[in-house]
């Protein structure tokens, strides 16, 4: 009578070996043109996003002036982290500006 306790039979060894992957070599010139083509669309729809959210917002602010894009929650809803921290460097900017011609 067998003193092992283990009520499953042994594990085959063979079966469980790791099956070995091929080794990785690189892109082809076709999948980087493709990956390069996919990242310049992809920049030219964010600037073009940008583009048409900086042209609405300054319709916005003509129209009814700065109480307009303050309270319009399109535009404010709309913006990403990046859109607040370049509207607050304009900001800052301008403030420095008007701040440096008051002295």
């Amino acid at each position: 009578m067998p003193t092992n306790n283990n009520p499953l039979p042994p594990a085959n060894v063979e079966a469980a070996a790791p099956v070995a992957e091929p080794e990785w070599n690189g892109y082809t010139i076709d999948e980087l043109q493709r990956l390069r083509a996919k990242a310049l669309v992809k920049r030219e729809l964010g600037r073009m996003q940008l583009l048409g959210m900086a042209s609405n917002m300054q319709q916005s602010v003509q129209n009814n002036g700065m109480r307009g894009l303050l309270f319009n929650k399109n535009q404010v809803l709309g913006l990403k982290k990046a859109d607040y921290m370049l509207l607050a460097f304009k900001a800052t900017r301008l403030l420095a500006k008007w701040w440096l011609r008051r002295r």
